[in-house]
């Protein structure tokens, strides 16, 4: 896949042709009014207490198209299987409910099944019970709650839950990490001397903070993990800022996610018609993590190499 760019039109959805409800995500197919074609991936993600989401654009041949459209279509041939494989479970389950008295809300899957579950009537609660007196929720209850006994027999009985939780647990960022809009000049300093760049005076590192034109911190509960700080002054330039993670917290796609939220923050702001150059001094060897958003290295054919100084009093 060629590298992800940042359109310069509106790209309108052909079709999605695939949807990861595990890892928040989904992949679909794009062309703008000039006929140029994209591949997009759609990310969702915590912004306080609410959700947002970044999208990468990868531009693809019109003559690929055809390709995902059929990966389109074997999806939704899968989900309508899917479906009727749910249905067909449903009603063997019925078939096999256990039912007299008081424990008419208890069924096996299998009647060698030493699990019984509770029948819900609200969809995506699973309720569980070794002996139909102590009670599990499926979502909130497992692993932890279980002995390991109980655990040994839920997952022979349940292979499909067993891989489902091993997959989220080893790809899900914590769910207790949210992005926001506040960090204190503290915790900006401490994240700049976690990463080794320059200290300076907290009035100085308040400054950086009430100037910029945005701040996007990521927090794990209390605990400031991550930073970027974009400026911009309306004009035709940008600048792109002391994006950092916690060194404890990298390569779990949270520096990405600072990248292209001030990415789509500026362009929601930009006016019909804007040009903006959006420039940044990347960290030494951090070069290849900028360009997947498009960005260039210089010097190039367009620009010469970057310069700064440090003015010191």
């Amino acid at each position: 896949m060629e590298k992800s760019v940042i359109p310069d039109e509106k790209v309108e959805e052909l079709f999605c042709y695939e949807v990861n409800k595990e890892d928040w995500y989904t992949r679909w197919i794009g062309v703008t009014k000039s006929g140029k074609y994209y591949n997009i991936e759609t990310h969702e993600y915590n912004v306080g207490s609410g959700y947002s989401y970044y999208n990468i654009y990868y531009p693809i041949e019109p003559d690929e198209v055809d390709y995902y459209q059929k990966i389109a279509e074997g999806r939704r041939k899968i989900e309508e299987f899917k479906r009727l494989e749910e249905e067909c479970t449903r009603l063997d389950d019925q078939k096999q409910l256990i039912t007299n008295g008081s424990d008419r809300d208890f069924y096996k899957k299998k009647k060698t099944d030493i699990i019984w579950w509770v029948k819900e009537k609200k969809a995506g609660i699973h309720v569980f019970s070794f002996d139909k007196e102590t009670v599990f929720n499926l979502m909130t209850d497992y692993p932890n709650k279980l002995t390991p006994q109980q655990k040994e027999i839920f997952d022979k009985e349940n292979p499909y839950w067993k891989a489902y939780f091993q997959k989220k647990n080893a790809n899900e960022i914590p769910p207790e990490i949210k992005y926001v809009d506040d960090i204190t000049p503290e915790e900006y300093m401490q994240l700049r001397r976690d990463v080794g760049w320059v200290e300076f005076p907290l009035e100085q590192a308040k400054a950086c903070i009430d100037n910029a034109y945005y701040v996007l911190c990521v927090r794990e509960g209390d605990r400031a993990i991550g930073v970027a700080r974009l400026l911009w002054d309306g004009g035709y330039i940008a600048f792109l800022s002391d994006v950092i993670v916690d060194s404890d917290y990298q390569g779990q796609g949270i520096g990405r996610k600072l990248v292209e939220s001030c990415i789509i923050k500026l362009k929601k702001d930009m006016k019909p018609g804007y040009k903006v150059k959006i420039t940044l001094n990347s960290a030494k060897g951090k070069e290849a993590f900028y360009e997947k958003f498009g960005f260039k290295v210089r010097p190039n054919d367009d620009a010469g190499a970057g310069m700064d100084q440090w003015l010191e009093l």
